[in-house]
């Protein structure tokens, strides 16, 4: 029995000696995209969608402010009218993905049964509301009011400052 334990203790030992080298890239790639992000966004999660030959989005506005949405958006579909996407979208902190692989009912069964957020939509570089989800736009209602996960969200906290 003693002979099984070392030889498992030797093959253990020779497979951690034969161990590649840590990789350090994934870290650097992601410090990569978090200047990246810090540099170029806004936290906050949003969604642009080129439907019919027109720019619409929606965003978690409840959580981080029209401000920082509207931002977000108008850089998302800049980028996507440089390079012809037709979707792009960013989580809260994380610089944006794009595609032209989309379904429009889709999504917009998510925005109203899932999220519940307003759409939105650029006419021009001004931006209007397309679809309420209630009676009011969700921005007017959180504009300027914090919520309290964006007060106890250091991220949510730095970028209200730095609108303000």
């Amino acid at each position: 029995m003693q002979m099984k334990i070392c030889e498992e203790l030797d093959s253990k030992r020779k497979q951690i000696e034969h161990q590649r080298p840590v990789d350090d890239s994934w870290r650097l790639q992601r410090e990569d995209r978090k200047r990246y992000f810090e540099a170029n966004f806004k936290y906050g999660s949003t969604t642009v969608l080129k439907h019919n030959g027109q720019f619409f989005f929606q965003g978690d506005i409840k959580h981080c402010g029209t401000d920082n949405i509207f931002f977000n958006a108008r850089k998302i579909k800049s980028m996507m009218e440089a390079n012809g996407y037709t979707m792009g979208h960013m989580n809260y902190n994380d610089p944006p993905t794009f595609s032209s692989k989309w379904d429009w009912e889709k999504e917009e069964k998510e925005r109203k049964e899932i999220y519940k957020d307003d759409l939105y939509k650029f006419v021009g570089d001004e931006i209007v509301v397309a679809d309420l989800i209630g009676t009011e736009p969700i921005g007017h209602i959180y504009k300027d009011e914090p919520t309290d996960s964006e007060e106890a969200d250091p991220v949510c906290q730095k970028n209200a400052e730095s609108v303000a």
